[in-house]
């Protein structure tokens, strides 16, 4: 009698800690799945803004064909946002357009008669309106983010991520 309740305790122990084990690979797997989730809008804006790329260079072949550099630019902008196929990658991207989106839009500093161009202001209204849903885009991301990677410190947690290999998923910055 004495082994069987031996048994029963340590099949018990050992169905536990394989529940615990399960409890926080499905933990670690559900806040991995909301980092993803969370850069999916993050592609739907990196396609808008190779658009509005698009328009930009369209805008600048028609009304100031002087401005080559600035085309050049936009199209090898176009292509990095092109090729984004991740989270990390896509944010990185994105943000590093940042500075050929800036020299477009002051461009009206330059040429003062671009603030009276429709076109022009409406490529600007656009611009901002995409900067905006970015923004609040990227902060949701560091907010998902930075709740798994501090799930993943756990110590338990730690060495289970190692064995799974689950990436640590960086932080980015917003310009606002």
């Amino acid at each position: 009698m004495d082994s069987y309740i031996i048994i029963v305790i340590i099949f018990g122990l050992i169905t536990m800690g394989l529940l615990c084990l399960l409890y926080f690979i499905n933990n670690l797997s559900l806040l991995k799945n909301k980092v993803e989730r969370s850069f999916i809008p993050i592609k739907s804006y990196i396609e808008e803004r190779s658009t509005l790329l698009d328009k930009m260079s369209s805008f600048l072949s028609n009304n100031l064909e002087h401005e080559e550099e600035l085309k050049k630019q936009l199209e090898t902008t176009k292509t990095n946002l092109n090729n984004v196929n991740n989270a990390v990658n896509g944010i990185l991207v994105l943000k590093n357009t940042e500075e050929v989106f800036t020299k477009f839009y002051h461009l009206d500093k330059i040429y003062k008669n671009l603030t009276r161009n429709k076109e022009y202001s409406a490529l600007k209204k656009e611009y901002e309106e995409n900067e905006n849903r970015i923004n609040y885009t990227i902060d949701n991301y560091n907010k998902e983010a930075k709740k798994y990677n501090n799930y993943k410190k756990k110590k338990i947690v730690l060495s289970l991520s190692k064995l799974l290999h689950s990436p640590e998923y960086s932080y980015y910055k917003n310009k606002s």
